[in-house]
């Protein structure tokens, strides 16, 4: 950790928008009371693709044909989404690695979900092995299995956040150096969550989330390592090189069991108490079109589960039960 801190205040990541909030990660890394843990969740990356190895110039290929109006483009320093071109984009992204000395125009932009395009990373026939499809679903859109790539320059910072709503993700590096911040979905750290959900995430809370939740793991991600996130982890990421990752989002009976039934009542239960989580009801309605959103899928689930005669006897009430509920509060706030 001590290296990666030296490695971020030496040009040019010294000279980014970032600089600072990453250099404060990495001091409160440093300054962590006990050793912290290896992630462990690993997955074969030869697994993951059968045709062409997957390389930045798949993702090129994506981004070209991806039309300007469709690029969800994240401003790096403003931490919101900005309308900026390919071109823009890209000049931000080749200049970067070049930086000599601050300026506070200097703009930096990443792309958090970038769709694979048939002329670009869909020929590599990324999937997902066949045993982990075995008793899950898998993110889909016009009938075909949905996998998304974010794009980030050198000096990026993603702070601290949960994505989707119960499904597990496969992730898999394409040109990547990266340090992850992976924390659990335990009930210390969604209490410590409950009034952070819904504001944009900032250096000083991802500082927080190292000083205050519990359970952390870090993950050193090179080349094209891939591994499992599980449903509901907190996490953050810091990058070091222009890289890619894609990933997918897999709905699982496993990890249901494991982690995704208490995030999913811990979200409804957020919904439900909105004014006491002093958020305005906008966003309790927000989380629960997403929440109705996940729960169809885990329906899908249950009834390939139920197709294949795998015991569902504690799944399948659950199903019904929590997507009654989800649909029955949403239309009561929406009134």
């Amino acid at each position: 950790m001590i290296k990666l801190r030296e490695e971020w205040g030496s040009a040019p990541l010294k000279f980014l928008p970032r600089y600072q909030d990453g250099k404060n990660m990495l001091d409160a890394l440093v300054r962590y009371p006990s050793p912290i843990p290896m992630w462990d969740d690993l997955v074969d990356e030869s697994e993951i693709y059968e045709n062409q190895r997957p390389s930045m110039d798949h993702i090129m290929m994506d981004l070209l044909h991806t039309d300007d109006g469709s690029l969800n483009i994240i401003d790096q320093q403003l931490r919101f989404g900005c309308e900026v071109t390919k071109a823009q984009f890209l000049a931000a992204l080749i200049r970067a690695p070049h930086v000599k000395e601050f300026n506070p125009s200097t703009r930096l932009y990443s792309i958090p979900d970038l769709d694979f395009h048939e002329e670009g990373s869909h020929q590599c026939g990324i999937t997902v092995p066949k045993n982990m499809l075995d008793f899950s679903v898998q993110s889909t859109r016009d009938g075909r299995r949905l996998w998304g790539t974010s794009l980030c320059p050198l000096g990026t910072v993603t702070d601290v956040h949960t994505d989707y709503h119960g499904p597990m993700q496969l992730m898999l590096g394409i040109s990547t150096r990266k340090l992850w911040l992976i924390w659990p979905g335990t009930p210390k750290n969604f209490e410590w969550w409950a009034s952070r959900r819904s504001r944009c995430p900032t250096s000083t809370v991802t500082v927080e989330a190292i000083q205050q939740l519990e359970g952390l793991k870090i993950l050193y991600q090179t080349g094209r390592q891939a591994f499992i996130l599980p449903p509901y982890h907190f996490h953050a990421v810091m990058t070091f090189e222009t890289s890619a990752h894609c990933g997918t989002a897999l709905w699982d009976y496993e990890w249901w069991l494991k982690a995704s039934k208490a995030g999913i009542e811990w979200e409804y239960g957020w919904a439900r108490d909105y004014m006491a989580n002093e958020h305005p009801r906008s966003e309790a309605v927000a989380l629960l079109n997403d929440l109705d959103v996940a729960m169809g899928k885990w329906e899908q689930l249950l009834a390939k589960l139920v197709k294949k005669n795998v015991n569902v006897m504690k799944f399948k009430p659950w199903v019904k039960e929590t997507s009654k509920k989800v649909k029955v509060l949403l239309n009561d706030l929406k009134g």
